[in-house]
């Protein structure tokens, strides 16, 4: 049996996920963010091909430091093709210290 990995006291890392990660026009694409400070807010934005802000919404993590309670999603009715950016910035721990800063991911319409 496979064991978790141990983080010494400072959380697990920061990861964020969108799904689908590639999807035609009109497709809902659900958003997580897990291993950010627990009850802190974070912001999640979307951003088009040409790098217009098409998203833009506040959270709090939940105890767990994850915003899944919330069923983050986004439609992307009306947007054109191409591969647009996921930014989430929050407050997560790295090397023992909170550090408050943002994770990227890329995802497509097709």
């Amino acid at each position: 049996m496979r064991k978790p990995p141990l983080y010494f006291g400072q959380g697990p890392p920061a990861k964020i996920s969108i799904n689908p990660s590639e999807g035609g026009v009109g497709t809902t694409f659900y958003v997580n963010a897990t291993g950010f400070v627990a009850n802190t807010p974070i912001k999640v934005e979307i951003y088009s091909p040409h790098n217009a802000l098409v998203m833009f919404r506040t959270y709090t993590t939940d105890s767990r430091g994850s915003i899944g309670y919330a069923n983050v999603s986004w439609s992307s009715a009306g947007q054109n093709h191409g591969n647009y950016l996921l930014r989430i910035y929050g407050t997560y721990r790295q090397d023992k210290k909170e550090k408050e800063d943002f994770l990227e991911l890329q995802f497509r319409i097709k």
